[in-house]
């Protein structure tokens, strides 16, 4: 008798395949979001920087946007970034929207 529950081994194959990409994308992020952070404070201006120091306050960063959904300050537009996102999401989404059907159904016309 077969068991309900088994998956087909390409469904398995495809779902072990996304989560160690979504894995390893982790850490890439991470680096990613380290060196714009270094960008950012200064740390090419001046030489005698601790980089002890800058990677407290990077952690503290982290903790501030993982935890308690603290993005910061926008300098340039002189408001919380979290006001940036929630103003310029709709048009973001919007476009990816008209995006994705334009984009299927040129794919499903010439198929």
């Amino acid at each position: 008798m077969t068991d309900t529950l088994e998956m087909p081994s390409e469904v398995e194959n495809f779902l072990k395949f996304c989560f160690f990409r979504i894995l390893r994308a982790i850490p890439v992020l991470l680096g990613v979001s380290f060196l714009v952070f270094l960008i950012f404070s200064g740390f090419t201006n001046e030489s005698s920087v601790d980089i002890g120091t800058l990677v407290t306050q990077y952690l503290e960063y982290l903790q501030k946007v993982i935890f308690e959904q603290d993005f910061g300050y926008s300098t340039r537009f002189k408001s919380s970034v979290i006001d940036q996102i929630s103003l310029t999401l709709p048009a973001t989404l919007e476009l990816v929207t008209i995006a994705l059907i334009l984009g299927y159904l040129w794919v499903f016309l010439l198929v």
